[in-house]
């Protein structure tokens, strides 16, 4: 009898034990669920608030805005070149002939250039001198104009350099939008896996509360001689499985929050505070994008459409600039100074090159391959947005499920009081159907988290605005 009571003194005190442990274990796995309260240094933050940082101080969207502003000024450069004459400055101080006394003459020039983007370019040179043994200025200037027509090349390179530049602002501006998009829909999907990482630490938790009542029950048992050591040890066993199982989640919990909390860019620790996370509207939004019409325009924006588009615009020109190789260049100048003016008029061509038949029929082939990439880019575009758009039918429809599910839940609490209030239930039963309905709740929030990237998804695919500010609280 004496063993019997050292050996319930032991279980008690390793229940006791374990009892410290799982509160310890659940006041860090509620993180997450809890508002926080905030230690001196600790951001405190919605979902909102972690998505708005997110967007403007993530790598990914600082060094695309770094990149967009280096274009934006490239631009201008461009457009200085093709709008403000370079300026060149010649100094000679001095030039000794035979029979010339130092300094000699003085002289110097200044010329002024200009390329227009029509492939006209524009000049006007000044030269001064001076002679300082006879004690005379002169003075020289000369206007000059030449306009210049290859047919290869029917864009001339100054205006080839503006619209390259313009296009890498819109490029930039494009990166920009889809990096912010990119942040926006990792962090979003990180939070629902701590949603749902959040209920596998819950589910564990229970798991642990559960083999530690048994344990107790066991050691009860085996004080009243209804069990053994061997059943003792089995609840020992499972209590020990279920602690471990818990420090598991538990720590993949913790990495996946603090991964999260480095991603939305913030130097130290971050509490999250729920705040009831998605809008009511959200269904209502659902329905009225799945409505519309898929525009054509969200497929030529697609990436690898644009990217097949380009490919089949430099092969044109490529076919073009090698068909157009063999006709003649035409130019023309003119130039007024003080001694009159000049027209000149010139004529290149270029009859014959060994290899111009085989570089046009590899601009050929290549043209040809560039359209047939291009028409699978935009067979690929499309089932993009029918699958992004599919997925969003059926995250809708999870949803909607849920919703009947939870109508079919609340007559079960109504039948479950009932049951309760006459005494056909225990305790137990009731406890449990409570932990359901905690359940239910954790998996429906998931599912409006799917939906909400599944819907912001699809507002990608067709090149909308995502949004996220009307949907997240």
């Amino acid at each position: 009898m004496r063993r019997t009571t050292g050996r319930l003194r032991s279980v008690s005190f390793r229940v006791r034990r374990w009892a410290l442990g799982f509160a310890m274990v659940v006041l860090l796995g509620l993180r997450l669920g809890m508002p926080a309260l905030a230690s001196q240094g600790t951001h405190v933050l919605t979902l909102r608030d972690a998505l708005e940082i997110a967007l403007s101080a993530h790598p990914d969207v600082v060094q695309a805005a770094y990149d967009l502003r280096k274009a934006e000024l490239d631009l201008v450069g461009v457009r200085a070149q093709v709008t403000l004459p370079s300026i060149q400055v010649d100094l000679r101080p001095f030039t000794l002939a035979e029979g010339e006394s130092f300094p000699g003459t003085t002289q110097g020039s200044i010329g002024f250039s200009l390329g227009l983007t029509t492939g006209t370019s524009l000049g006007l040179e000044l030269s001064p001198r001076y002679n300082w043994d006879a004690e005379e200025f002169s003075f020289s200037w000369k206007v000059s104009l030449s306009q210049r027509y290859d047919p290869a090349r029917p864009i001339p390179s100054e205006a080839r350099a503006l619209t390259d530049a313009e296009a890498k602002v819109a490029s930039g501006r494009l990166a920009l939008a889809q990096a912010r998009e990119n942040v926006l829909l990792s962090l979003v999907q990180s939070y629902g896996n701590l949603l749902s990482s959040e209920v596998t630490v819950a589910d564990a938790q229970r798991s642990l509360a559960r083999a530690r009542d048994a344990l107790a029950a066991v050691g009860a048992d085996v004080a009243a001689g209804q069990a053994g050591q061997l059943q003792l040890l089995e609840a020992e066993i499972a209590l020990r499985d279920a602690e471990i199982t818990v420090r598991k989640r538990v720590a993949a919990h913790t990495s996946a929050f603090e991964e999260f909390a480095r991603s939305v860019g913030l130097n130290g620790p971050v509490e999250l505070q729920r705040t009831g996370n998605i809008s009511e509207e959200l269904l209502q939004r659902v329905g009225e994008l799945l409505a519309r019409a898929i525009p054509r325009e969200a497929l030529a924006m697609a990436s690898a459409v644009r990217a097949a588009n380009d490919a089949v615009t430099t092969a044109e020109e490529k076919l073009w600039a090698v068909q157009a190789a063999g006709w003649p260049v035409p130019s023309a100048s003119l130039t007024w100074s003080e001694g009159g003016w000049r027209v000149g008029f010139s004529l290149s061509l270029s009859l014959f090159a060994p290899d111009r038949r085989a570089q046009k029929d590899i601009a050929q082939a290549e043209l040809e391959l560039a359209r047939d990439r291009l028409a699978s880019a935009w067979q690929e575009a499309e089932r993009s947005i029918l699958q992004a758009k599919s997925a969003l039918e059926e995250a809708r429809e999870a949803v909607a499920i849920m919703g009947l599910e939870r109508e079919k839940l609340i007559l079960e609490r109504a039948a479950a009081e009932l049951r309760q209030g006459a005494g056909l239930i225990g305790p137990a039963d009731w406890e449990a159907f409570v932990l359901r309905e905690e359940r239910f709740e954790a998996d429906y929030e998931q599912r409006l988290f799917s939906l909400l990237q599944a819907y912001l998804r699809y507002q990608r695919a067709l090149g909308l605005k995502l949004d996220w500010e009307g949907m997240i609280r």
